[in-house]
């Protein structure tokens, strides 16, 4: 059995082992050492990676037990290895995060923590109950607190009798010896997973966002250099939308809403516009017993007021497009001597559309150029509005 190196000293980026075994398998090898500081996959937290002399480790697993070290070549005796602190260290950050996170969920709320996921582009925190936007906020900021608190955050595995004194969370049971991880007065947990040493390394916990799962809730956050880099990344876009909206960057909410409300009344105001000049146009349009069909670039709203005005004009039919030949096109066409609901059927099998309705009117929608609009309404009448 592999001696587990980063069970009690997290920080160690540099050690000596020897090679139990290197097995070749599909173009790289699988070495199990006597000792590691590898962290394997395990708990929802993705391995540790880094070199052991000149081989890469990419990956490390736990196999039938055995702590199995994916590496790029063979590798035997002595070696020494060396782990990506970096990626390490991020992962401790997070992984301590979480554990405060769920800690303040259990003892605020009475929620157990049901899975977790730390990978390269997130990390997820599962709970069997739901919280609403108030207890969310409150968890991130007693987190924090906690943070700054520099706690002790100690890891040790407890006699039977010692353990059964503990009040501790554990998302299974575990039939081997119990790895507990303390974290002050907020959190005691089983976990196998490294952590850092005080809570304030953990430099901030972040709650970007949240979604319902299976009666419960899942939290996506950030910690350390990841709640860091999205704070920059984020910080960045407000300044860039606060130039633009002429407004300070804690006004920017209420600038983009009063743009919106701008654009709305503008695009009202200018649809009313074309549906007026459109009316003036259609009371050029003489009566005709050929149908009548409209290309137009209106809403559904002004389409069908459109066709409403336009159908007067004919005895066959009345159909109005709008769109382009890049986009598609919608439709609208109504008729009381042609079978509008057959019309729709054909315009989706000849001009790759969809639609419905049921007579006089049917609308919706064609993939199709205004040519091949044309060529399928052969002998009717076109205008272009």
């Amino acid at each position: 059995m592999t001696e587990k190196l980063y069970d009690f000293d997290s920080y160690l980026k540099e050690f000596t082992a020897t090679v139990v075994s290197c097995e070749k398998a599909d173009g790289f090898y699988k070495v199990i050492l006597n000792k590691t500081a590898f962290f394997p996959e395990e708990g929802g937290q993705y391995s540790d990676k880094g070199i052991l002399n000149d081989a890469t480790v990419f990956d490390v697993q736990l196999e039938d037990g055995e702590i199995v070290h994916y590496c790029s070549n063979a590798v035997s005796g002595d070696v020494i290895g060396k782990i990506d602190f970096e990626r390490r260290f991020r992962n401790m950050q997070e992984h301590t995060g979480e554990h405060i996170i769920s800690g303040l969920v259990h003892s605020l709320y009475g929620g157990e923590n049901v899975g977790f996921h730390l990978g390269d582009d997130e990390v997820t925190c599962d709970y069997d109950i739901e919280l609403n936007e108030e207890q969310i906020k409150t968890i991130e900021v007693e987190a924090n607190k906690a943070v700054y608190r520099c706690l002790p955050v100690t890891a040790c595995y407890p006699s039977t009798d010692e353990l059964s004194k503990i009040n501790y969370r554990s998302k299974k049971e575990i039939d081997s010896a119990i790895r507990i991880v303390t974290i002050g007065d907020v959190d005691c947990c089983a976990c196998c997973a490294p952590h850092v040493r005080l809570s304030s390394e953990v430099g901030v916990i972040k709650i970007l966002s949240t979604m319902r799962l299976r009666g419960g809730v899942r939290l996506f956050i950030a910690c350390g250099l990841d709640a860091f880099t999205d704070y920059s990344l984020k910080h960045d876009q407000i300044k860039s939308v606060s130039a633009l909206l002429a407004a300070k960057p804690y006004e920017c909410a209420s600038g983009v809403e009063r743009l919106i409300n701008n654009l709305k009344a503008e695009a009202y105001r200018a649809n009313q516009l074309s549906t007026q000049l459109n009316e003036a146009k259609i009371e050029k349009i003489g009566k005709t017993d050929k149908s009548i069909v409209i290309f137009t670039c209106v809403d559904t709203k002004a389409l069908r007021e459109l066709v409403n005005k336009a159908k007067e004009k004919s005895g066959s039919l009345c159909a109005a497009f709008s769109g382009n030949d890049t986009d598609g096109y919608s439709f609208i066409a109504y008729s009381l001597t042609v079978d509008v609901c057959s019309l729709a059927k054909a315009l989706g099998e000849k001009l790759n559309g969809r639609g419905g309705g049921k007579p006089p009117m049917v609308q919706g929608s064609v993939k199709a150029t205004k040519e091949e609009i044309k060529a399928f309404f052969d002998g009717s009448l076109f205008f272009e509005l």
